[in-house]
């Protein structure tokens, strides 16, 4: 099954922020290596492309989920147009486990909202 994607206001000024970022140069123009995809893409295509078609995230990226952040919730439950959904955060980490590049994200049915890019200090400090 394929999934839209849709992009929170937050994620869109985030983003814009993390494009011009060399630090951040890794996640948009980096090759995965082959054991992990073998058409080599970055790890921001490789998860888009994950995330839209519905896949399972490699542990590689250590995807999990995120505890609270009640506003994100209600945000996506207006945008759905459901108060009685139950939502899901989940993040992942773009450089592994141990890595402080991360993506917030919310899968629902036929949508997956991007909610957050950035490090851990950037989006929760």
């Amino acid at each position: 099954m394929t999934k839209a994607i849709k992009y929170t206001k937050t994620f869109k000024k985030q983003f814009k922020k993390r494009r011009q970022d060399p630090k951040w140069r890794s996640v948009f123009k980096s090759s995965l290596p082959q054991e992990l995809d073998e058409q080599e893409r970055s790890p921001w295509k490789f998860i888009v492309q994950c995330l839209i078609e519905d896949r399972t995230i490699p542990d590689y990226f250590y995807p999990h989920a995120l505890e609270g952040l009640r506003d994100l919730k209600k945000q996506i439950k207006r945008q759905l147009n459901d108060a009685n959904m139950t939502v899901i955060i989940l993040e992942l980490h773009f450089d592994g486990h141990n890595g402080d590049h991360l993506l917030v994200y919310v899968p629902t049915g036929k949508t997956v909202f991007l909610a957050g890019i950035g490090t851990h200090s950037e989006l929760f400090g």
